[in-house]
């Protein structure tokens, strides 16, 4: 264990007394005062380079007050590190209790989620964005209460700029595409949010990828499993919820926390009794038609003849007509036929963008998106899409191979 030099050490009164985890900036211990008893959390900065975010998540720390977030007590030192001294929270982290459980009954992750959803709200409502939401930074304790930690990467109006323009950061499977591109927002947690409620329901990660290349085009696409094929018990609203929650493009996503936290709390109505039920065949009665009387064959005294000798010349007459209109109607259908089987080996692809204002180039044209290809089942065809601030981005689309709603971004 690093840093066995400071155990005899006291910050402000408190002696550490064991470790309670580390990440990229320091390590977390177990602080005891040495006269109340009392507990706290003492994070200490082990990388000087994260110095200013170390400091970030200090200042934030002192301006937000609420239940569902970690509290800030103190900065200190020891020796020449710099360390906070934060609220103690007991209990295990989101990712170590999914991991236990495989995926969370849906009221044990509805509850939690709704906390999350709480805390986030206020961070939001102080103009401060999280980055950083995931299962390793919420703790659950043994009676179900939630806490947000780690806001060393979240960014408020007062923060300086802790990464340069464009530069993404965070933690890639809870990224949103505008994340990747190094441009959050508020919507951007919304994302993270809907990632890590899906985890909960499922136990599975909806975009995931030993390779980042690839991991960063499941999330570019929007592409992943729905909920309720891989958890059926989950309502299918909620179905809806996670969906609006991972929409590529951030204007299609929940505004805010408080409309995500409405739509989570109500069931539409009317629906689930619906979807509970299988609907009913429409069923009709037919009549059947009597047969016809049986007629004796008699001939007939105007013109001497049988009834069944005109009848036969009648059904040669309407045999004739039949067969000569029927073969017109085979001509025009393999007529018809050509014309739509043209039609149908046209396949149209619509080409998006999550970015605001970009243009695709087809074939040396310029085109504002969205924009429609067509083309044969097996075509390629290639394009570039810009945006003003961004790298070219140019892809081979295939017809057949692509969705019909395509996104591409601008590098």
């Amino acid at each position: 264990m690093q840093n066995t030099e400071f155990y005899e050490n006291l910050i402000n009164g408190y002696r550490l007394s064991s470790e309670l985890g580390r990440g990229g900036m320091g390590v977390v211990y177990l602080g005891i005062h040495a006269g109340t008893g009392d507990k706290v959390a003492i994070k200490i900065l082990n990388n000087p380079e994260f110095e200013q975010r170390f400091r970030n998540e200090m200042e934030i720390l002192a301006r937000i007050q609420h239940p569902v977030i970690t509290s800030f007590h103190d900065i200190s030192k020891v020796g020449q590190k710099t360390c906070i001294i934060m609220e103690y929270v007991g209990g295990v982290t989101l990712h170590e209790l999914i991991r236990r459980q495989g995926k969370l009954n849906y009221n044990q992750a509805k509850g939690i989620f709704q906390q999350m959803l709480e805390g986030v709200a206020f961070v939001h409502s102080n103009n401060i964005i999280h980055r950083d939401i995931k299962p390793g930074n919420i703790k659950v304790d043994d009676t179900g209460n939630v806490k947000i930690l780690d806001f060393g990467i979240a960014k408020g109006d007062f923060s300086e700029h802790l990464t340069r323009t464009g530069e993404a950061i965070g933690t890639f499977q809870y990224m949103s595409p505008e994340q990747l591109r190094g441009k959050p927002d508020k919507r951007s947690d919304i994302w993270s949010l809907g990632v890590t409620f899906y985890e909960m329901l499922t136990g599975y990660l909806p975009f995931n990828s030993k390779e980042l290349y690839t991991l960063k085009e499941q999330i570019r696409k929007g592409q992943y499993t729905l909920v309720t094929t891989m958890n059926n018990t989950v309502p299918p609203h909620i179905e809806k919820v996670i969906a609006r929650c991972l929409k590529l493009n951030p204007d299609q996503r929940y505004q805010n926390i408080e409309d995500l936290l409405h739509d989570l709390e109500h069931t539409p109505s009317g629906k689930t009794s619906i979807l509970g039920k299988p609907l009913l065949a429409q069923t009709r009665e037919v009549e059947h038609e009597r047969p016809a009387p049986y007629l004796h064959a008699a001939t007939d005294p105007r013109s001497g003849q049988q009834p069944e000798k005109r009848a036969n010349r009648s059904f040669y007459k309407g045999f004739l007509i039949t067969a000569v209109l029927i073969l017109l109607a085979g001509f025009s259908w393999w007529i018809l036929s050509s014309d739509i089987k043209k039609a149908s080996d046209e396949i149209e692809i619509k080409i998006l963008s999550t970015v605001p204002n970009a243009t695709i180039s087809v074939n040396g044209s310029s085109y504002k998106m969205p924009h429609i290809l067509k083309g044969e089942k097996g075509e390629k065809v290639k394009v570039v899409v810009k945006a003003e601030g961004y790298q070219p981005n140019s892809q081979v689309v295939t017809f057949g191979n692509h969705d019909r709603e395509t996104y591409i971004d601008p590098d």
